[in-house]
């Protein structure tokens, strides 16, 4: 190494780090159904963006995981008392984050409201 060099490798690995443990947007709403009930609207949702744009979705438990176009992953975890959406965007989609977290919370808004 070179003396009088600094040494920046360190800011490579905080980047990947923080890219692949902290979601872009994180949302969270009370519900009042019961978690099978919120799982079905979830997956008519999952269902609706498969068949437009490819998102793809699997279950483990109560948490439904989605990625695809635009998306690194989103996990949509139920509990008996909300539901949290956890995104990742992928690096073109960053750009719109703010209309994206909007447009996002209206959904869940109406998802929770039946």
């Amino acid at each position: 190494r070179m003396s009088g060099v600094p040494n920046w490798s360190y800011l490579a690995d905080w980047a990947t780090l923080k890219e692949s443990n902290m979601a872009d947007i994180k949302m969270t709403r009370d519900h009042s159904v019961d978690v099978e009930e919120m799982k079905s609207r979830v997956q008519n949702i999952v269902d609706e963006m498969q068949s437009k744009i490819g998102i793809k979705g699997s279950w483990r438990g109560d948490t439904c995981t989605i990625s695809g176009k635009g998306i690194k992953k989103c996990d949509i975890v139920i509990t008996p008392k909300d539901v949290t959406f956890e995104v990742t965007l992928g690096m073109m989609f960053k750009m719109m984050k703010g209309q994206i977290q909007s447009q996002l919370g209206s959904r869940i808004d109406k998802l929770v409201e039946g």
